[in-house]
Formats: C-alpha cells, structure tokens, sequence
C-alpha cells in the first residue's frame, strides 16, 4: 500500500489518478486524521490483516 500527502486537492486527485493507494490533503487532515484515515483504508483493504492486528491488540491490553 502506497500513502501520500498533497498540500492541494488537485494534487490529491492527481495522485490518485496516478494509482496511488490513496492520498490526503495534509492541511485538511493533519495528525490523528492522518491516523484514523491510514487505518479506515489499512482495515478496508486488507482485511486478512485487519482481524490478525486486533487480535493482538488485544492481546496486548
């Protein structure tokens, strides 16, 4: 999976037009947003992954 960030929302569409995995104004979505956003697309499209990290988040709790 390939993630970037852009300054404008022109270059957010142009990433991902360009087959970026996904790609986020960095102004709009800084910090936990960034966060949130990686993991809505990380559990989205690899789910077979998705149930390995909670289980052992918690696991770790």
């Amino acid at each position: 999976m390939v993630v970037a960030t852009a300054k404008f929302d022109d270059e957010v569409r142009e990433l991902r037009e360009r087959g970026i995995d996904t790609a986020f104004n960095l102004y709009t979505e800084a910090g936990t947003g960034f966060a949130h956003h990686v993991s809505n697309v990380f559990h989205q499209q690899r789910p077979d992954l998705d149930g390995n990290f909670r289980h052992r988040e918690a696991e770790e709790i």
